[in-house]
């Protein structure tokens, strides 16, 4: 006879008996001599158990047998010869019996009971039924803990007393793990959950049958009050560590004087514990021009990354001529030479000396004009070398400038070189490609007439144009015709000239004689160390 078959038959024949109870929980031991066989029936209430039995009188039953319950039932069923049996029930930890009921046709069958155990004297003939409720839950406290994507090894403290530990631990298999406590008289008790590095909390849910029982939770522990005989079951779900850069990525233009730019950030946002985390490069380095990528990683190995992109303008350098007369015009309120700072006005009075016995002053000049470029806009990529260079040769002095470095010495022939390579930056002769600024003022002349730039006639023009201008003293001049993208197209004028107006046509054509498309183009004026730009719009 199946298996399943025998457990309806018997706990068919309890319930007409008026013994089966399933709302309390009934272990029933079933012996009938008119089938010749004993059953043993497990109905367990608040979760699973796996009974064992002892038995005594051989025929057919073993010395020994469980009966596991899933779902909260589970029977044996042994067919036996006519005799007297004996069955011990032994009681698994955390259970125990509440009532025990026996009902005999002969009277024959006797009981003995423990906390542990019961013993069960039966014999054939007689119909015997025994119902243990059980209260395995009740007054019991249960931890449960689930960790998500790796297992974990968690300790907990507890007030103690009363059958409840000062600590224990849960070590968690497949994710998951538990510790019970159970049989605890009626009382106060706190536990508390220390939480390992590389751990936190996502959730924390609890279930009691009184509500009574509370939580207090933090990044490093909760504390759960329990008042017993709540039933307790406690579900902790922890991640490890996970750290989002997010939209981090940066641009930013380099700093003056600088072939990169400081660039501060805030940490990556992170759950859980990740421990120390650490960017590569670090906030507050120097980056250099272009991108760089920054990888962020906390101390258990995760990481993330985002991107510093440093940008340069293309506007053309002005000369130090235009920054020493022009100083409205500065595009910074200090400037630092080395490794000392100087104000706008102590870095005017370095730009406007003449001093040329001193090659720490000549650098200086030189410097100043670079820094003030760079900060209107102008790429330093030609001379990042010469940069650092003139800064380390500035430094180590424990003062600030003059620092009276004869020229022809060792230091201030490289101070000289270094200042060399600036002023051919600071004229325009390291940036061919540059755009024009269109923001460069008109600069009036110093001796008769005025430096001035006409605006071209006719404008707009097709297919040639004049371009009038005016030069206050004699000097080298350059004039020259740019693209919207500042390209250099045509040079039109470059030479010594005298004081005085002039005139010179352009037909549209660029230096190979091409006709050029139509559009708006550029043309610029130099003069010494003054400077202007006009706009005009050719028409094909």
């Amino acid at each position: 006879m199946p298996r399943i078959k025998i457990l309806i038959l018997a706990l068919t024949v309890l319930f007409g008996l008026g013994l089966f109870r399933p709302d309390l929980g009934v272990k029933s031991l079933l012996a009938t001599g008119n089938f010749s066989f004993i059953t043993v029936a497990k109905v367990s209430v608040g979760g699973d158990g796996n009974f064992s039995y002892t038995a005594f009188g051989g025929n057919g039953l073993p010395s020994a047998f469980f009966v596991p319950t899933s779902g909260g039932t589970g029977f044996r069923s042994f067919s036996v010869s006519p005799g007297n049996y004996s069955i011990l029930e032994n009681v698994p930890s955390g259970w125990k019996f509440t009532s025990l009921t026996v009902s005999s046709f002969t009277g024959g069958s006797v009981i003995s009971k423990k906390d542990s155990s019961a013993l069960i004297l039966l014999a054939l003939g007689d119909s015997v039924t025994a119902i243990y409720t059980n209260t395995r839950q009740a007054g019991a406290i249960i931890i449960r803990k689930l960790t998500l994507g790796a297992n974990g090894n968690f300790s907990y403290t507890t007030s103690g007393g009363n059958g409840l530990p000062a600590s224990f631990a849960i070590s968690t298999s497949g994710d998951s793990g538990s510790h019970a406590f159970y049989d605890l008289p009626s009382g106060n008790y706190t536990v508390t959950e220390n939480v390992p590095a590389g751990w936190s909390f996502i959730s924390l849910q609890c279930s009691t049958s009184s509500g009574s029982s509370k939580i207090s939770l933090n990044d490093s522990s909760s504390l759960i009050s329990l008042i017993v005989p709540d039933t307790v079951v406690c579900t902790y779900t922890n991640a490890t560590c996970q750290i989002t850069c997010g939209t981090r990525d940066t641009t930013v233009m380099n700093d003056p004087g600088k072939c990169g730019a400081v660039v501060n950030f805030s940490p990556p946002s992170t759950t859980g514990n990740c421990g120390t985390v650490t960017c590569t490069p670090p906030s507050g380095s120097l980056f250099l021009i272009g991108k760089t990528t920054v990888t962020c990683s906390s101390s258990d190995g995760h990481q993330c990354s985002f991107t510093v992109t440093v940008r340069v303008g293309n506007n053309c350098p002005l000369s130090p001529g235009f920054w020493k007369t022009h100083p409205s015009a500065w595009p910074v309120s200090s400037i630092t030479l080395g490794d000392q700072t100087y104000t706008k006005s102590e870095a005017l009075a370095i730009l406007r000396s003449s001093t040329t016995g001193d090659a720490s002053i000549i650098l200086a000049r030189a410097l100043i004009a670079a820094i003030l470029n760079t900060a209107n806009g102008s790429d330093p990529t030609p001379i990042c070398s010469a940069l650092g260079q003139a800064n380390a040769l500035l430094s180590g002095f424990g003062k600030k400038l003059p620092y009276a470095v004869k020229p022809s010495s060792p230091t201030g022939q490289a101070m000289t070189n270094a200042a060399g390579i600036l002023d051919s930056y600071n004229n325009g002769l390291l940036t061919r490609r540059c755009r024009p600024s269109l923001n460069a003022p008109v600069i009036p002349g110093e001796g008769s007439g005025e430096f001035r730039l006409e605006q071209s006639y006719p404008n707009p023009f097709n297919p040639q144009t004049e371009i009038a201008y005016t030069i206050s003293e004699p000097s080298h001049v350059d004039l020259r015709v740019y693209d919207l993208l500042g390209h250099e197209v045509r040079v039109l004028v470059s030479g010594d000239a005298g004081a005085g107006s002039y005139s010179i046509p352009w037909d549209g054509k660029d230096e190979g004689g091409k006709l050029l498309p139509s559009g708006v183009y550029l043309y610029r004026l130099t003069s010494g160390e003054l400077t202007q730009v006009k706009r005009m719009l050719l028409i094909r």
